[in-house]
This record gives structure tokens, C-alpha cells and sequence, in this order.
């Protein structure tokens, strides 16, 4: 055991030493790359001194910056080379020389430049670090199996769904492809999964800062999802896969959600998946009839004579637009019913009639086409909508009924935190906010008893085998003598004010939810009102909080963020905001003056018990925020163990040590041995 901490002790030295020097020279390449290329400019080019401009700043503010502008640069040259190569005649205008002026007044604060090397040498280790770890790599091998394999198994299932595959041979082939594909997705995916929770493996910091690199890496996907319209959270990919399932299955998916809760996104997503096309949309009332569903007469302008102008479930069924057509312009598309609640007895005739309907029959002359489908969306039948009614029950057995609530926001599942983290992002993936601002806290707990690694598993686990148990102490002797642990709390101040805002957005959905719920909800906030009639969140309030019209949307909430990246760029003196406390309180307060005068008291409570307009502290973070350091910000990533190198063992210390890792030893006589340590 003694040659095992020595050769331990030696690795570690070695390592740090290592990463060490590593860090030195990349400060001094990055110096170098700033001022012998980005700086050293030609003579002809005038800069101006901003130093005003960023004298207030703190030192973090400015190293913030100065990546942001540095990467502005960068990004420029590389689309000025891309001009160049395809248009090689063109005249391509330099760098802007306002960028540069800003540039090189940020590198001539020495602390600013200091700063500036040490936290982007740190993330670029960071980053070698977790490509060339055995979890990175294998991380990385997965996500692009993952990827492809996806694509290949929409690509097959769509082919079946729209009937491109028919002969005997091939059709059983691609049924068997589509299913081996899927059992193979299934296993890919809880593979992922065990990474990223770092299943069976130690929670110490080597482990945890790649699951922390991992936890970056989605939350740039995140990212370049909300760029795009639909983020994917998990709860999103759920509800994804009943939608099509329920498709396949041959019934007609109902999305019942509130306002705002992606309804719409996530029927055209499934609809897309099976069709490779947008639905065709209709608008549903309670006159909805067979002239807005099929078709309607129109003059056509070039004749003079009239024509049938197909509704959106003509297009979808039979792919043609209108009757002049002689060929269909599309294969079978899903019409998406968009809020179906309001359809009365004229249109439910009609779709009992479609219904019946498959590929090969004849709609109104023209063939139905394989892939014809709907999707349902609606909100919840209750009193907030009372023109909303369910279909009989008839109509009923041909509908799967799927749920669309909110993302969930707790402690270990913080999906509406994350997107809020996504949409903070720049286009370099980069945070620009103070860690004290945006993360939850958590607490340091020390054990009553340090205990080496093995053991300290097998305390949480309570299954590995004494061999196993000896192997993880043989492997890395360091004594565990604490961990951390999140303040369960939500509405605790200590926590960011990012983390205490996604608490508060869920619990308004929840009362939003509540305010059209026949039955109360699990856990619901209750409330007390004052003599002064102010209203207080109690745990003893006699009433619970319901809201009738307010409710706060994701896309409210991601306009929240990407607002407060181009604050600066407004005139209004009111965004010119320090820090993103005061800008969330800026928003808060100009939704409240929004609210339904029936809602505000209640809002503004469900604000006050999360602490969201206390005054903004003095931020701690005096350096920006590594990539690394952006991953451990949810609290899906382990948190590392406190650990201490292990002291020498004398030999008394190592006969007992032997004796306990001992698997012949009765375990009788193992407790003596723990007892009278």
C-alpha cells in the first residue's frame, strides 16, 4: 500500500507540474498571438484611446470584453477569407479600425491583458484535458453515433410511414433496420446518460470537470437550438417521441398544453420528422366547415372561369393545391388542428368522414396519399376557456391525448434554468456575468469520519464487493472528508439570481395552471393577505395561489436573456443596467405593470418570496467565467469531492488496512478492527 501512495504522491507532482508549464506557455502564446498579429498593424492604420470608455469597468468587465472583441476579429478574417475565395475579384474592406482602437485599449490595461491570458490558457487546458480523457473521448464517440444513427433511423422510419418501401423483401428488411436501429439508439443513449452521471464512477474533481465539459457542450447546443426557434430540452424529446409514435400507431395526436407551453413547435417538429415537410395548418372555430377544411371556389384571373381552391386537409391528404393541378405537388403531409377545442359539430362530421379515409381512396377525386395525418393542438378544457369542448367519445377512441406542460425547473431536473443559461450565451458560447449572479448554492458538508475513496462509494451505493472496494483505494489512495450538497431552498438569497428567477417563472406557470384546474395541484404555493391588504406567500396561508390570466412564456423568458446581451446598444437610459439582478428587476417591473390588475398582487408576492427585487450585492467573480466553469453552473454535474493527500501508513496502520481489504477476514472481526481503529 505504501508503494501505491508513494507511485500516487509522484503522479500527482508530476501532473501538476506538468499543467503548470503548460499554462505558462500558453499565457505566453497568447500574448504573443495579440500583439505580434492582432496589434501589430500597419502604420497607415490610426487608433483612437478609449480608455474612458472602460475606465469604470471592473477588471473582469474588460477581460469579458476584449474576448468578445478579440473573437469579433477572428470571426471577421474568416468570413473576409471565405469572400476572397469565392470571389476573388472583390475588393474585401479591412478590419474595422474602430475594433481594433477597442482592442488594443483593453490590452494596454496590464490587468485586464494578465487576466485576460490566464483565464483562456486555463480553458484551453481544460479543454485538452477533456479531449484527451477517456470519458471525453468516449463522450465525444457517442454523441456522433448517436447523431448518425438518429438520422438513419428518421430517414427509414419515414420511408415506412410515407409507404416508399412496399415490396415483400424490402419492406421486411427495413422493418427490421428501423428496429435494430432503435434497440441500438436506446443503448447508445443510457450509455450517455451513465457519462454524464458519472454512474459508477468516483465523484473526484478528474471525473467531475469532464461531466462539467460535457454539461458546456449542451449547453452550446442549447444554444444554437434557441437560434433556431425550439430548444430540445428533455422534456421536449419526450413529448416528441409519444407524438410520433402516436402517428405511427394510426391515431391523431392531441396536444393539450397552456399558452406558450411550444404546442405548435413540437406538432410541426413530429410532423416534419415523418413527412420530411411543414404541415398545412388550420385555424380552428365552431364554424369551421368543409369549405375551410377542403375546398372553396375562386376565380381564377388568367380564365376568367372559377376553380377549387383546396383547404389545408385537402393539401395534406391528397397533395394538390387547387384543381387546376394535374399531378399532386407533394407527397402526404399532417395537418396540424390548431386549437381543435373549438370545433363544433360541423367539423367533427367532417373528420369522422376523414377518418375513414386511407391511402388509395378517393377524397373528394383525388387520391388520399400514404403519410396523410393530423395533429391536434388545444388548450386544457376548463373555465379560463369555455369555448373549448372535448369531442365525443366516439371520436375520442381515434385521438392519443399527449400533455404539454411547462419544462420542469427542480433541484436535480433544472431544465427552464438551462435554457435560461443557453440564451445568456454570445455566439462564441461565452457567459459574460458573474458566476455570483447566475449559480445555485450550495453548502459544504463535512463527514464525521474521513474515509478513503472505496469506501465512501460503497457508503452511497451500498452494493460493491470488498474486491471492488479495494480496487478504487488501491487506485487512488486520497482520504474523502467532505462534499457539497445544494441548498435545497430555492427561494434561499445566497442562490443566483438566475437560479432563484427559473424557480419563480415555474411556480407562476403552476399557479397559471392551477387557475384552470378543477383539482388543486400536489404542491401549490399558498398565500396570506394582510390588513394592509398586501399578500404574502405562507406554507400556513388559508388560500392557495391561482392565476386567471398571466402566465410567462419560454419565448417571454429567452427575450428576457437575449435582451440583456444588447442592453448597452439601447438609448433608453432604464437598460443601461450593471449587472443582470437589476436588469431582471427591470423586466419584472414592466410585467407587472402588464399583469391583469386581477393577477399583479399575486405575481408581485411569488417575485418578493423568491427575493427577486432585493438589492443586487457586490459581485465576488473576479475573473470571467471558462468554459468548465459554465458546465458546473447546473446542478445536473456531480459536484467534486473534498479530498486531502493521503498520510503515510505506519505499519501497524497497513496490517489493519490489509486486514480490512481482506475478503477472507469474517466481517465480525472487520468491525472490531473499524471499532477500536
Amino acid at each position: 500500500m505504501e508503494n501505491e501512495i508513494q507511485q500516487f504522491e509522484n503522479t500527482v507532482e508530476s501532473t501538476t507540474d506538468q499543467i503548470s508549464k503548460e499554462r505558462a506557455q500558453r499565457e505566453r502564446t497568447i500574448r504573443r498571438i495579440v500583439e505580434g498579429r492582432v496589434l501589430a498593424f500597419k502604420a497607415d492604420i490610426q487608433t483612437d484611446d478609449l480608455s474612458e470608455e472602460f475606465a469604470n469597468l471592473p477588471t473582469a468587465q474588460k477581460a469579458n470584453l476584449l474576448y468578445e472583441k478579440l473573437m469579433a476579429r477572428y470571426n471577421a478574417l474568416q468570413a473576409m477569407r471565405e469572400a476572397k475565395r469565392t470571389s476573388p475579384e472583390a475588393e474585401v474592406e479591412p478590419i474595422d479600425s474602430y475594433l481594433i482602437s477597442e482592442i488594443k485599449t483593453l490590452w494596454d490595461d496590464e490587468d485586464t491583458a494578465k487576466l485576460f491570458c490566464s483565464r483562456y490558457a486555463e480553458a484551453g487546458i481544460d479543454a485538452k484535458l477533456y479531449h484527451l480523457s477517456e470519458l471525453g473521448t468516449r463522450y465525444q464517440g457517442l454523441n456522433k453515433a448517436i447523431s448518425q444513427k438518429e438520422e438513419q433511423f428518421e430517414l427509414l422510419s419515414r420511408d415506412l410511414f410515407l409507404r416508399n418501401v412496399t415490396r415483400p423483401d424490402q419492406l421486411s428488411a427495413t422493418r427490421g433496420r428501423v428496429g435494430r436501429l432503435a434497440k441500438e439508439l436506446i443503448r447508445l443513449r443510457n450509455e450517455r446518460e451513465e457519462i454524464t452521471e458519472l454512474d459508477g464512477l468516483p465523484p473526484i474533481p478528474e471525473n467531475t470537470n469532464i461531466a462539467a465539459q460535457i454539461s458546456y457542450e449542451r449547453l452550446q447546443d442549447y444554444h444554437h437550438q434557441a437560434q433556431e426557434g425550439f430548444v430540445w430540452l428533455d422534456s421536449r424529446v419526450d413529448i416528441h417521441h409519444q407524438t410520433i409514435a402516436a402517428l405511427q400507431n394510426g391515431r391523431w395526436p392531441v396536444l393539450v398544453g397552456e399558452a406558450g407551453s411550444g404546442k405548435s413547435e413540437q406538432a410541426d417538429a413530429a410532423a416534419k420528422a415523418l413527412t420530411g415537410q411543414n404541415p398545412t395548418h388550420l385555424a380552428c372555430s365552431e364554424r369551421t366547415s368543409e369549405r375551410d377544411m377542403i375546398s372553396n371556389k375562386e376565380i381564377d384571373s388568367a380564365t376568367g372561369g372559377s376553380f377549387d381552391a383546396y383547404g389545408p386537409v385537402m393539401q395534406a391528404a391528397t397533395g394538390f393545391e387547387d384543381s387546376r393541378q394535374e399531378h399532386p405537388a407533394f407527397t402526404g403531409r399532417v395537418v396540424r388542428f390548431d386549437e381543435s377545442g373549438r370545433l363544433g359539430s360541423q367539423g367533427y362530421a367532417i373528420i369522422k368522414e376523414l377518418r375513414q379515409k386511407h391511402a388509395g381512396d378517393l377524397l373528394f377525386g383525388k387520391p388520399v396519399l400514404p403519410g396523410f395525418g393530423s395533429i391536434w393542438t388545444t388548450n386544457p378544457v376548463g373555465p379560463r376557456y369555455p369555448d373549448r369542448n372535448e369531442p365525443d367519445p366516439a371520436m375520442r377512441r381515434e385521438l392519443s391525448y399527449i400533455s404539454v406542460d411547462y419544462p420542469p425547473q427542480t433541484n436535480h431536473n433544472p431544465e427552464i434554468y438551462e435554457f435560461m443559461l443557453a440564451n445568456m450565451m454570445d455566439e462564441n458560447g461565452h457567459v459574460a456575468i458573474s458566476k455570483d449572479e447566475l449559480a445555485p448554492a450550495f453548502q459544504d458538508i463535512t463527514l464525521p469520519k474521513p474515509m478513503m475513496i472505496g469506501d465512501y462509494i460503497n457508503g452511497q451505493v451500498g452494493a460493491m464487493t470488498t474486491e471492488e472496494i479495494a480496487k478504487f483505494n488501491e487506485t487512488d489512495p486520497r482520504i474523502v472528508i467532505g462534499k457539497e450538497e445544494i441548498i435545497e431552498d430555492p427561494t434561499d438569497p445566497g442562490h443566483g439570481t438566475l437560479w432563484r428567477l427559473a424557480f419563480a417563472v415555474r411556480e407562476l406557470q403552476n399557479a397559471f395552471e392551477s387557475g384552470n384546474a378543477e383539482a388543486i395541484p400536489s404542491d401549490p404555493l399558498r398565500f396570506t393577505t394582510g390588513a394592509d391588504g398586501k399578500i404574502t406567500i405562507s406554507p400556513n396561508g388559508s388560500e392557495t395561489l391561482t392565476l386567471a390570466t398571466s402566465t410567462i412564456t419560454l419565448g417571454e423568458v429567452a427575450s428576457w436573456m437575449k435582451g440583456f446581451l444588447d442592453r448597452k446598444l439601447k438609448d433608453n437610459p432604464e437598460f443601461q443596467t450593471d449587472n443582470l439582478t437589476e436588469w431582471i428587476q427591470f423586466k419584472l417591473g414592466n410585467y407587472l405593470k402588464q399583469a391583469d390588475e386581477q393577477d399583479a398582487d399575486k405575481i408581485r408576492a411569488i417575485f418578493d418570496h423568491f427575493h427577486l427585487f432585493d438589492q443586487a450585492g457586490s459581485s465576488h467573480e473576479e475573473k470571467p467565467l471558462t468554459p468548465r466553469e459554465i458546465g458546473y453552473l447546473s446542478p445536473r454535474v456531480p459536484r467534486p469531492l473534498h479530498l486531502r493527500e493521503p498520510e503515510r501508513k505506519t505499519t501497524a496502520d497497513l496490517t489493519i488496512l490489509n486486514l480490512l481489504n481482506n475478503p477472507n477476514i469474517p466481517d465480525s472481526v472487520k468491525e472490531y478492527l473499524k471499532a477500536n481503529e
